[in-house]
């Protein structure tokens, strides 16, 4: 077989021919293709990062996921302080309803809407029985002072 594949010297001239290097292989190693290509750089035969590209990937994971860690921790224990504060809120509320509640008169449902709807027409009642005690109080106002005057006029003489 080496007989068919022998060069023969038509095509050229014997210096020619032994100037001539041919690669014997067409093998290129891994490691020297592997270390060209993302982001790892050559200097001669001394390449800067010997690192793998998963361990930069994984490397680099796991610094955004602790930075993220830290911010959805922020995130739950914002979340957990207004969940605290609302129910602080409610808590509050449901008191000022029962006190409110207990100067209503007996019988009122223990219902927000029918506890609110119950106090404004008791404010409403007390409002207009202000408006007659007022009016009593001037007319005997005006009852006293005309007996006062009258005094004063009797003990001046």
């Amino acid at each position: 077989m080496e007989e068919f594949f022998q060069v023969s010297n038509w095509f050229c001239d014997d210096e020619t021919y032994n100037n001539f290097e041919v690669n014997q292989s067409a093998f290129v190693s891994f490691e020297s293709k592997l270390s060209e290509g993302f982001g790892v750089y050559r200097y001669g035969n001394v390449s800067t990062n010997h690192r793998n590209m998963n361990k930069r990937v994984m490397e680099f994971l796991k610094k955004n996921w602790i930075s993220k860690n830290g911010q959805v921790k922020m995130e739950k224990e914002k979340g957990h302080k207004h969940m605290i504060k609302e129910r602080i809120r409610r808590e509050k509320q449901k008191q000022s309803y029962s006190a409110l509640h207990k100067l209503l008169p007996m019988g009122t449902k223990g219902e927000k809407n029918a506890i609110v709807q119950t106090a404004a027409r008791r404010i409403e009642e007390l409002q207009k029985y202000k408006e007659i005690l007022k009016k009593r109080n001037d007319e005997l106002e005006m009852m006293i002072l005309p007996e006062k005057d009258s005094n004063k006029i009797s003990s001046c003489n």
